[in-house]
């Protein structure tokens, strides 16, 4: 946090997350804004990162946020990844008919090393380097289980009983929009219907479970087949997030 005159004027927050740690919500009040809060405040979260010997720092910002890109850049942070936000209410989206010889089921436990290779072939190695992805990442966390902080359903698409696709589905409560993530497809089966299959099938759980308004969905813009997909559905793009990370070693020197 930071004070001004024992007030709250921003803050931050950093979340672990393996051997990376994850910086989000780095706000500052309108008006103490452009007087070095902001980066004193990410000054203060790499050195809790540094001190806890985390490998990387790692965190998101709207692409349009000049101003905050700008000082990411200055601290040493790299873009790595760009990723789109897309909308839709749920009622306004599309049925979408089966595809022959692909079946959609909910994911289970022994389908952990398959999605895991999935993964590892579906997306770019950097990126999952940078993002510490491990296979026990598949795995729900002892903490999600205990004290439901989010609900999830996960799907795998089969063709042949061989796993060629995946989703997550998460939501919270139904003033909350639900959220389409980690939409993975294998490289030889996209853009031939998997990817909405997959979507559809995840909206579907959500809508199952609990009544939301919105779903927001999540897709990198390397793969434009993913966000041609989720508009043929009734999505439309929202905003942009532009990835980045800084390394521990460039932490030392701060």
């Amino acid at each position: 946090m930071a004070e001004v005159n024992s007030r709250v004027v921003g803050g931050t927050m950093v979340t672990k997350h393996g051997r990376i740690g994850y910086i989000s919500t780095v706000m500052v009040h309108p008006a103490y804004r452009r007087k070095g809060i902001a980066r004193r405040l990410m000054e203060s979260a790499l050195n809790y990162i540094h001190k806890r010997n985390m490998r990387r720092a790692v965190l998101h910002v709207v692409s349009t946020n000049v101003p905050a890109k700008n000082l990411y850049t200055k601290l040493g942070f790299k873009e790595f990844e760009k990723i789109t936000y897309l909308v839709s209410d749920t009622d306004s989206l599309s049925e979408l008919e089966n595809i022959e010889g692909v079946q959609v089921r909910s994911f289970q436990k022994d389908d952990i090393n398959a999605v895991y290779s999935l993964m590892k072939s579906s997306e770019d190695p950097k990126h999952l380097e940078i993002l510490d992805f491990k296979k026990d990442d598949l795995k729900t966390p002892l903490i999600t289980r205990v004290f439901h902080l989010f609900r999830e359903s996960r799907m795998v698409a089969l063709y042949n009983n061989k796993v060629i696709g995946y989703v997550q589905a998460t939501y919270t409560t139904a003033n909350e929009a639900g959220r389409i993530i980690n939409i993975q497809v294998h490289p030889k089966m996209r853009g031939k219907g998997v990817e909405e299959l997959l979507i559809s099938s995840a909206i579907n759980e959500i809508k199952k479970r609990i009544r939301v308004k919105k779903i927001l969905g999540i897709a990198s813009l390397k793969r434009p087949e993913l966000i041609v997909a989720m508009e043929r559905l009734g999505f439309k793009k929202h905003f942009e997030l532009s990835g980045m990370f800084l390394e521990t070693t460039c932490l030392k020197n701060m």
